[in-house]
């Protein structure tokens, strides 16, 4: 998940957002790299996704609040 700030109340704009990416591509990297360009993309965006490999499902969540986006990638294992 990142929580990302999109009002500066003290921490910044998207203040991690250079740790969430890498994050993203660690990880995807690891369990599912065909789709890990796709998730990237998905991951600035707010539109909802689910992304489908061999072994996992990832699916994309956007949330808005009034200061922070809720942005969450979740694998599940098939």
């Amino acid at each position: 998940m990142w929580n990302d700030w999109f009002k500066d109340l003290g921490y910044g704009i998207h203040p991690d957002k250079k740790e969430a990416i890498d994050f993203i591509n660690l990880l995807g990297k690891r369990l599912s790299p065909a789709v890990t360009p796709q998730m990237l993309k998905v991951f600035e965006g707010e539109t909802p996704a689910t992304f489908t490999t061999d072994a996992w499902e990832v699916k994309y969540t956007y949330n808005r609040g009034p200061a922070i986006n809720e942005r969450l990638l979740v694998f599940t294992p098939k």
